[in-house]
């Protein structure tokens, strides 16, 4: 929510409609809607490269869950905020309200923009952590090596990982996935436009 407001005060009905016609989704916090930031292309491929190693380890493992990106809408009850997490994992046993709007996501990874990282590891982590089965959180830089895996450990959150080099590994969603396929075709050289 780091963009400016597209609307002003609406109701939660109301924001549910509005999006649904957007052509990019919008946040909702608060009777407020903000457009969700449109992705560079280092962005786009970092989200593109971590949604096939997650969805292939999950078909592989017959696990009976999903990997969505930024098309699946959470709610977090603290404050009432809807947002789409650039990527979410939604298993069988999930819980949906509103408008397919998943409850309670197990995983949850942001991509960090320079608008957004502040949002992302601040507010935006407080209101995910009032999700209750919501359990690791993955924060992935775009403009350099840099993965912060979070983990729920009983009733508090400790970084478990932060991991700065290509050749280090993410176990993830019952997968190990080099740092260098999340990478993967992300040249940190070039200026995303």
């Amino acid at each position: 929510m780091a963009d400016q407001a597209i609307t002003p005060f609406v109701t939660v009905e109301q924001y549910f409609k509005l999006d649904e016609r957007n052509e990019r989704p919008s946040e909702y916090k608060n009777g407020v809607m903000v457009q969700v930031e449109a992705s560079t292309r280092s962005h786009a491929t970092i989200i593109s490269n971590l949604v096939y190693l997650i969805g292939d380890t999950l078909r592989a493992k017959r696990w009976k869950c999903e990997v969505y990106t930024q098309c699946l809408r959470v709610f977090m009850p603290d404050e009432a905020v809807y947002a789409y997490p650039d990527i979410v994992l939604a298993c069988e046993d999930s819980h949906y309200g509103p408008q397919s709007t998943l409850l309670d996501p197990l995983l949850i990874i942001e991509v960090l923009s320079p608008a957004t990282q502040d949002y992302d590891r601040g507010t935006k982590f407080k209101h995910y952590r009032s999700m209750p089965r919501f359990s690791e959180y993955i924060l992935v830089a775009q403009d350099r090596v840099s993965v912060e895996h979070w983990k729920r450990e009983y009733h508090r959150w400790v970084l478990h990982l932060h991991l700065t080099d290509l050749s280090s590994i993410l176990d993830i969603a019952g997968g190990s996935f080099p740092l260098s396929e999340i990478y993967h075709q992300v040249d940190f050289t070039k200026e995303d436009s």
